[in-house]
């Protein structure tokens, strides 16, 4: 449990400032939040996932005969809290462990004793430190027997953790390649196939050193979809049809860059095929992959908590794109609702809806909110911002302040003078952590633009500056932001909209 999520500023009162009406909406919106990391909290997940009884371990209906023979590797920003209710579940079987987790931060709480941890990849980029990691991983996979068991913890964060080039390439060769790819243009299944051919632990590489021990994954998602074969870069799955790994793959996006014959390439290619060419690591039936949690657990907890006094609608889990975009999807669908009038789409904003990663056909079944009953809709994924300005900020926060202003700009478009949409939206990132600052996001209403002016903040000035936590920190003393702290699990970003009933508008398309 991470207990209260709280507001910035002195006070913690300040939304009232805003819009007096929709207060507790931003009460209730943090209280949501906090269930939403409570229901991913990494401890939590293992301890429901891992069923023991005396020797034997049962994992979704497989069963794990338990003779002091269970070996624990991990690499993410949540595997500390997954390997400490690993080692809690599984006592006295566990022998040993190696963790790779991120460097920085704050102390986090001690590892299990019988676990080494080592700490890298300094702002999310694989280094010298998490190589070390990864071969202290490498080593500890390559040396089990039949009737050992490899437990394996998987997050977020978990790639740049885990790097191990293929000989003779090196880390910088391997970086240096990733770059120029990038900068020719390759897509990320392009950058995702390369990555996993040139590397000796991820595409299921991981789960066959381990070999002949059986390999079971617990895997928390921070990608959108859930696809077990990208998350970190899918160390115990070796592929899918959407994304295979492959050497072949990769040689031919290689080559359509003009790359293949970078040094080294092609003998790190041949390596890659030699080890593919045994059957995928699942077909033995040694590994099983299991996913414990994801954006929709989160959403789901969310959903059932707000059910209680909302009418409580799961929107999306892939919301994805600008996240300029989608706040003005946001906005259009908050302004039509709380006039109080049925959603109507048409034929290019249903285009856009689906591009955003959000159904259409769910959001043209919508209802407006009656009254004493408010509308709370609940969405899920990972945004981008495309940087211009030199200001400080995360995707939530610049969500966050683009709705406002957005909102803003469309209710007084259909009908100036009204009081402000009683409208309130919550963005934050569940890991706590939004861009390079200390804020997991914002919370937002219908007349926050507005009562940002009143205090010399002019929203539209700080979207262009990226400066979306200048605005959030000097506006009613800080008391709009999301403060949480590290939460210790990561299944990317959660957004809640609660639309209350104000009557009926001026008629108008979504």
């Amino acid at each position: 449990m991470i207990g209260k999520i709280e507001s910035g500023g002195e006070t913690g009162n300040g939304e009232e400032s805003a819009v007096r009406g929709m207060a507790p909406a931003g009460a209730r919106l943090r209280q949501l939040a906090a269930v939403a990391v409570d229901a991913v909290s990494p401890d939590q997940l293992v301890q429901r996932t891992l069923r023991r009884t005396g020797d034997r371990l049962t994992v979704t209906g497989r069963q794990y005969e338990l003779n002091h023979n269970v070996y624990l590797v991990g690499a993410g920003k949540a595997v500390l809290a997954m390997a400490r209710a690993a080692e809690e579940a599984l006592r006295p079987h566990l022998v040993r462990g190696v963790l790779s987790v991120p460097a920085g931060g704050p102390p986090p709480p001690p590892p299990p004793a019988l676990v080494e941890v080592h700490r890298g990849a300094v702002d999310n980029l694989p280094d010298a430190a998490a190589e070390r990691a990864a071969g202290r991983i490498a080593e500890l996979a390559a040396g089990l027997r039949e009737s050992d068991l490899l437990l394996v913890l998987v997050s977020g964060g978990g790639s740049a953790l885990l790097p191990a080039p293929r000989p003779p390439l090196t880390l910088a060769d391997k970086a240096r390649l990733t770059r120029e790819l990038a900068a020719r243009g390759a897509s990320i299944q392009e950058l995702n196939a390369v990555r996993r051919a040139l590397s000796l632990l991820k595409g299921g590489g991981l789960a066959r050193l381990a070999a002949p021990a059986s390999c079971l994954a617990l895997i928390l998602s921070d990608v959108i979809g859930d696809p077990l074969e990208l998350i970190a870069s899918g160390p115990t799955v070796a592929g899918s049809g959407a994304e295979p790994a492959s050497a072949a793959a990769a040689a031919a996006v290689l080559g359509r860059h003009r790359l293949l014959d970078e040094p080294g390439v092609r003998e790190a290619l041949a390596a890659a095929a030699a080890d593919w060419e045994r059957p995928p690591a699942a077909a033995d039936g040694r590994v099983h992959n299991v996913l414990v949690g994801s954006n929709r657990l989160a959403l789901e907890a969310m959903r059932a908590a707000a059910a209680a006094d909302h009418r409580a609608e799961l929107l999306s889990a892939e919301v994805r794109g600008d996240c300029g975009a989608v706040a003005g999807l946001l906005a259009r669908l908050a302004a039509r609702l709380a006039s109080g009038r049925p959603v109507q789409l048409p034929a290019d904003l249903a285009a856009d809806l689906a591009a955003a990663g959000i159904p259409p056909e769910a959001v043209s079944a919508l209802r407006p909110p009656q009254p004493g009953r408010p509308l709370c809709l609940l969405l899920g994924g990972e945004t981008t911002v495309t940087v211009t300005g030199a200001g400080r900020g995360g995707r939530n926060q610049q969500l966050a302040l683009a709705f406002a202003a957005e909102l803003e700009r469309l209710w007084t478009a259909q009908a100036p003078g009204r009081p402000p949409a009683p409208v309130a939206l919550l963005c934050f990132g569940t890991d706590g952590a939004d861009g390079p600052t200390d804020a997991a996001g914002a919370v937002v209403d219908g007349a926050t633009a507005a009562a940002a002016r009143a205090q010399q903040l002019e929203p539209q000035h700080y979207l262009a500056d990226n400066d979306s936590y200048g605005f959030f920190a000097r506006f009613d003393g800080g008391s709009h932001h999301v403060l949480t702290g590290p939460t210790g699990t990561n299944v990317m970003d959660v957004m809640a909209l609660v639309v209350e009933a104000q009557g009926p508008g001026p008629a108008s398309s979504l």
